[in-house]
């Protein structure tokens, strides 16, 4: 039977899927994210979700832009399920860098939320808020997942004091299909299935082409259940880039928008104009 595994808190939603036909194994050639990460990492936070002045959960979250004082951050609303408050941390030239947040805006539904990060002493760090894409997405285009999967911490001493609890991981493969669904919460609504892989901690991350766009905010890992065991398939789902644009026009959320499709040759994500309230010179 298949189950599905929200990437936070290693939670298994119990509910039996139809079994579905699983895609061939797909691998994108020629994938080259290294200058497109430099720049996307430093909108890319780690959410940090406490309840009773502990830390009770994780995930992750990216910057889109500025409103006011206050930079906004999209994530998944089962990231900052049951919080009573939030920090939202980022490595910056191996220094860590910590904001308070607040929810701002949230859907059940379509699992996104939007955290509002209040400014430290010294300001915000300098980065670039990401663009989502408004094109249409490909098959077998090339994607890249950015996040802070758990499993990850175990290679890592010392914990939260260990400044690499701040850094992302980089995962890349290919969108294997574009799809409406639900995340069985009700509704319908586009979603990105993809071959990049993603584990617990992972989720509110975006999923990125090799532009530096938004396709999508990883969610959901679809698994096999062997006895006691859900073993992942290599199959991964996220929210489409039209879902997030539409959560944030329907709550006037500002963002910058990317029109046409993604030329690996002609990289734009440095050059691009932040939109109304964004702000990347933040220093």
């Amino acid at each position: 039977m298949i189950s599905v595994t929200t990437l936070w808190r290693c939670a298994i939603i119990g509910l039996i899927l139809p079994v579905l036909a699983q895609l061939p194994a797909q691998h994108a050639e020629a994938q080259d994210f290294s200058d497109v990460i430099k720049v996307a990492d430093r909108a890319v936070g780690r959410v940090l979700n406490i309840q009773n002045g502990k830390v009770r959960g994780h995930g992750s979250g990216f910057i889109i832009g500025r409103q006011g004082n206050n930079v906004q951050m999209v994530t998944n609303h089962h990231v900052i399920k049951g919080g009573e408050q939030f920090l939202v941390g980022f490595l910056i030239d191996n220094k860590p860098h910590l904001y308070t947040a607040r929810v701002s805006h949230q859907s059940t539904v379509v699992d996104l939320a939007v955290l509002s990060l209040a400014p430290s002493d010294d300001g915000f760090h300098r980065h670039t808020p990401l663009a989502i894409a408004v094109a249409k997405q490909d098959k077998g285009e090339a994607v890249a997942a950015i996040g802070y999967p758990g499993l990850s911490d175990g290679i890592a001493s010392d914990g939260f004091k260990n400044p690499t609890y701040f850094e992302t991981t980089m995962t890349t493969g290919v969108i294997s299909k574009v799809t409406i669904g639900s995340f069985l919460n009700g509704g319908e609504f586009e979603i990105t299935q993809h071959t990049a892989a993603v584990n617990p901690g992972n989720s509110g991350g975006p999923l990125i082409d090799q532009c530096g766009h938004v396709l999508g905010v990883n969610t959901l890992v679809p698994t096999l259940r062997e006895g006691s065991r859900a073993v992942p398939q290599g199959t991964f789902w996220s929210s489409s880039n039209r879902t997030i644009t539409d959560f944030l026009d329907q709550r006037n959320v500002r963002y910058s928008g990317k029109r046409e499709n993604c030329d690996p040759s002609n990289n734009t994500l440095r050059e691009r104009q932040p939109a109304p309230g964004a702000d990347d010179t933040d220093g």
